[in-house]
């Protein structure tokens, strides 16, 4: 049961100034500054590169694995 302590009823907010604050705290686009990159990056376009990048190396875990049951089929 609640005694109406902290948390027990919404505050009323200014919907406009909070979302002012937000975009002063997040930033108003999706261009953020990632640490140990010297420039901005889209985030969209990071993560497409990780897909990629991701699709790429998954590919390349297909083919080694592949090639080692070949390896272990010719040892037979």
């Amino acid at each position: 049961m609640s005694d109406g302590g902290k948390g027990d009823s919404y505050r009323k907010v200014d919907l406009e100034k909070w979302s002012r604050n937000y975009d002063n705290i997040f930033g108003k686009n999706k261009n953020v500054r990632v640490s140990g990159v010297p420039y901005e990056v889209d985030l969209s376009d990071m993560i497409m590169e990780l897909e990629r990048e991701n699709f790429m190396l998954r590919a390349r875990n297909q083919r080694l694995e592949e090639e080692l049951e070949r390896t272990r089929d010719d040892g037979k």
